[in-house]
């Protein structure tokens, strides 16, 4: 039962977060000077990735991405303990 939760649960964020960018896009191609900006940063373990339209929103991107790395990493140093 709990892992049924789970798998709703994530195919909901799932779901939503496509909700959101084909907002954000429709949006984008409907009026052709529009200022929709936007910024996908992730990890792939310690490597981070990702890419923007808008070099504030880049950088504030990277610099959030870095913190949860760090929460990251104490987290999992302190399950280990």
């Amino acid at each position: 039962m709990n892992q049924d939760l789970i798998q709703i649960g994530m195919l909901v964020i799932f779901i939503g977060i496509i909700i959101l960018f084909i907002g954000a896009f429709s949006a984008a191609m409907k009026e052709k000077n529009s200022n929709v900006k936007f910024s996908v940063f992730g990890l792939f373990g310690f490597i981070p990735f990702g890419f923007s339209n808008d070099r504030r929103l880049f950088y504030f991107s990277i610099i959030i991405t870095a913190i949860l790395a760090v929460f990251a990493v104490l987290f999992f140093y302190r399950a280990l303990r």
